[in-house]
């Protein structure tokens, strides 16, 4: 009961922070509802994280133009609703359709919030100080005995805990790095890494050490370094084959067999609807009534399966399109920019989104749906942001090449 009040309590006092605009506190704002998105009531720390978008925008609609990206965004929302009509419509049903909207109204908002490179590295800080408060706050409550391993964390199970503090902490903390080359922020990463080991969560463990392989891979130009680090990230994803394995050390893996029996169960139920599928948010009424095993779970634990039985062949398409936007990211960021820090963030998000996504449903909960809202609009804007200043510098270099050349003909012209 006390820690659902002091849940409650930190989302309520990041949402009156979110209606308050004032330069002298805004690092505090940013900082309040990215904490409540870790350790808070989840509803109202979304509504906070909307509601600080709406005032920073001047109290303005987050679309102002119609551009490919809104178009794509608002023709998969109306696609989603549509083959919902097709399925039972319960409250779940209006109600996910209605935090979808809320979402996108948070992701298009994001797109203009990140209208500058240093914009997104502000939203980065505050996403690193939020999770390391989070991740301080779980190590504490562990320590003096309120909440027992794996649940360490306030208000969010182990596993999404732990992606909160991979996503929102490892993550940008190692971007940062890379960006700014303060190492205090490779210490800030190894000490958020600590949480997801205390909760006993693998995957994330496992993701967050890739992460730390890749840092040092860009952060050097030494190929033997680079090598070393590729070779480290592989040894690391091959040892974690364990997740999969139905048996460790002689004992049967539950943990890997329930996610596999749900897995299968969420493919079947596509194959039997494959192209309406069973509706938007008709997880919560599918799974629990499949007993299939000792623990009742409330989602598939694989987003990609629980996409593909919600929305059937829309789910081909949404993720048809994600893996088309971060190959394009991956392959503009390294190939076009070249920039470690861009190319850190891209890469990495992708590999844990790619990743956790087969052991988690990260479309399921607001907590884990809000955090696929903050990374994706950082990913897009990054490479817009690189191009453009990519392009400006091209056209300096241009018009000072042809400064050189006149000033060099007027110089031996004939008088």
């Amino acid at each position: 009961m006390i820690l659902t009040a002091a849940s409650i309590a930190i989302s309520l006092l990041a949402l009156l922070a979110s209606l308050i605009r004032t330069p002298r506190f805004e690092f505090v704002r940013h900082w309040l509802v990215f904490f409540a998105l870790g350790a808070g009531n989840i509803h109202i720390a979304v509504v906070s994280l909307a509601v600080l978008l709406f005032v920073n925008s001047g109290y303005r609609l987050p679309i102002r133009r119609l551009g490919r990206t809104e178009l794509i965004v608002l023709g998969m929302v109306g696609l989603i609703a549509l083959i919902s009509l097709f399925s039972p419509i319960t409250g779940r049903t209006i109600t996910k359709l209605l935090h979808l909207g809320l979402f996108v109204f948070i992701a298009f908002q994001l797109m203009h919030e990140f209208a500058s490179a240093e914009r997104i590295r502000f939203y980065l800080r505050c996403m690193v100080y939020g999770a390391t408060a989070m991740a301080l706050l779980a190590i504490a409550l562990s320590f003096v005995g309120l909440t027992e391993t794996p649940h360490i964390y306030l208000a969010r199970g182990s596993n999404e805990g732990s992606i909160f503090v991979t996503f929102m902490g490892v993550l940008p903390a190692l971007t940062l790095m890379l960006w700014e080359r303060r190492p205090h922020y490779l210490a800030l990463a190894a000490m958020l890494a600590i949480a997801p080991l205390l909760a006993v969560s693998r995957s994330n463990t496992a993701v967050s050490a890739v992460m730390l392989a890749g840092t040092f891979y860009f952060l050097f130009n030494r190929p033997l370094i680079k090598a070393t680090m590729l070779v480290a990230a592989g040894a690391i994803i091959y040892h974690s084959r364990d997740l999969l394995s139905l048996q460790i050390g002689g004992q049967i893996n539950y943990s890997a067999l329930q996610r596999i029996e749900l897995t299968r169960y969420g493919w079947d139920l596509w194959t039997e609807r494959p192209l309406t599928g069973w509706g938007w948010g008709s997880t919560s009424n599918l799974v629990p009534q499949a007993m299939l095993v000792d623990i009742e779970y409330p989602h598939f634990h694989n987003t990609w399966v629980q996409i593909l039985a919600e929305t059937g062949a829309v789910g081909w398409l949404i993720i048809a399109l994600f893996a088309w936007f971060g190959i394009r990211c991956v392959w503009i960021s390294i190939v076009r920019l070249r920039s470690p820090a861009i190319s850190a963030y891209v890469c990495f998000a992708l590999v844990g989104i790619v990743w956790l996504g087969f052991f988690e449903a990260l479309t399921f909960g607001a907590d884990r749906m809000v955090q696929l809202v903050l990374m994706l609009p950082i990913m897009g804007n990054m490479i817009s942001l690189g191009l453009e200043a990519q392009r400006e510098a091209r056209a300096v270099s241009a018009t000072a090449a042809r400064d050189v050349s006149t000033n060099y003909s007027g110089s031996t012209a004939a008088p």
